[in-house]
């Protein structure tokens, strides 16, 4: 695999990146680093073929999988410390439910709300 002999640069900067925001106190982690980023492992032969279509696939379904808990309990603390009329407000310029949002709604909002609440 491609990735192989990179293994060893991504482990050091993302213990960089723990290490940095652990010094300066920041609760946001990187994208990178929540998982969730399965590659389907195709044969060579098929992969030539199809090209980048089962990839898109994978990111288009992982949008419609609902939001994990763990992103809903940071969602509501975010909204807490900065929206003024607290979920409510949230849920009327969302348009929807918090309890409601894919993940990849979630982690949208989660990147908008940290920039405000820093």
């Amino acid at each position: 695999r491609q990735i192989v002999p990179h293994i060893i640069r991504m482990a050091e900067t993302r213990a960089k990146a723990r290490a940095l925001r652990d010094a300066i106190n920041v609760g946001v982690t990187a994208f990178e680093e929540l998982g969730g980023e399965e590659e389907v492992v195709q044969s060579s032969g098929t992969q030539e073929h199809d090209g980048q279509q089962p990839r898109a696939q994978q990111e288009e379904g992982r949008g419609e999988l609902p939001a994990t808990r763990k992103q809903l309990n940071y969602l509501e603390a975010l909204i807490a410390d900065v929206v003024d009329d607290g979920v409510g407000r949230f849920e009327e310029m969302v348009g929807k439910p918090v309890g409601e949002l894919t993940r990849e709604e979630a982690s949208e909002w989660i990147g908008r709300l940290s920039g405000r609440a820093a």
